[in-house]
């Protein structure tokens, strides 16, 4: 339904932009550079317009999902990582 990242420490690369993928595609459910992580606080992500996201977000099956988020640069920060779903949906 949503994925939200709390930011607690901003991030402090040149660039603080930030995908949320799985082991396979690191921008599996969301476009790359979909976040600013560059203030603390919550940033909300959406599939976009991706026809590969957008059909992660539909379903992901039955076999559980490795979640993986890949910072643009390198640096620091810290968050928390929060995705609502509604188990046993058929869309």
């Amino acid at each position: 339904m949503r994925i939200g990242l709390l930011v607690g420490t901003a991030w402090s690369g040149a660039a603080a932009t930030l995908g949320i993928g799985d082991t396979t595609s690191a921008t599996s459910f969301t476009l790359a550079a979909a976040g600013n992580a560059n203030a603390a606080g919550w940033i909300w992500f959406t599939p976009g317009s991706g026809a590969t996201q957008v059909g992660n977000w539909k379903n992901t099956g039955s076999s559980d999902r490795q979640i993986v988020v890949t910072s643009t640069n390198t640096g620091s920060g810290a968050g928390v990582l929060v995705f609502e779903y509604a188990q046993g949906i058929n869309l």
